[in-house]
């Protein structure tokens, strides 16, 4: 415990030289949210206390790995929670920290690791492992049936197509149908 203690420690990143440490998870968030150019993606909301990631696909792609080691949404979120972060809308991705609020970065040194309750079994490693495994397997299977759904449109719309080429010449030899019989009505 003590070991685990020493590693968090070492990982804290120091915002300036009279600020105390900030956990790099947090000072990368902070960044990522901030920068200018990622608002189409991810940005602070209208009041500035709480972000928003507007497109997940994109921020689990393009984002995630420039500023952490992996794509991992599910682990991001993990992240969010082991700090505290609570979801503010649940028609989107909105999330809200009292020390995560815009121009006021010195606040993310109150934002600390939630501690695990006493007489509660740490998970194992392995565990958490698992649960990565899990939720990629999850995502793979869910991107799976998104091509395939997509395949099926595609197939649908090819089909619908056949179908109204079939109407219109439908409609076509009906109307000629219509005007020789009314041709012989008139002869």
């Amino acid at each position: 415990l003590v070991f685990l203690s020493s590693i968090i420690q070492l990982s804290m990143v120091k915002t300036s030289d009279n600020e105390p440490n900030v956990a790099p998870f947090l000072a990368k968030c902070y960044e990522m949210v901030d920068d200018p150019s990622t608002d189409c993606v991810i940005s602070w909301n209208q009041s500035n206390d709480s972000f928003v990631i507007w497109h997940m696909t994109e921020f689990s792609r393009d984002l995630l790995p420039k500023f952490f080691k992996h794509q991992n949404f599910s682990s991001f979120m993990r992240q969010l929670n082991i700090y505290g972060f609570r979801k503010v809308d649940t028609d989107r991705w909105d999330f809200a920290n009292e020390g995560f609020v815009k121009g006021q970065k010195h606040l993310l040194k109150n934002i600390k690791r939630r501690k695990h309750p006493q007489g509660v079994a740490q998970k194992n490693p392995q565990q958490d492992q698992t649960v990565q495994v899990s939720d990629e397997v999850d995502y793979t299977r869910l991107q799976k049936k998104v091509e395939t759904l997509k395949t099926d449109k595609s197939a649908l719309m090819q089909e619908l197509d056949k179908l109204r080429e079939r109407l219109e010449s439908s409609q076509n030899k009906l109307l000629i149908l219509r005007e020789r019989i009314q041709g012989m009505e008139n002869n």
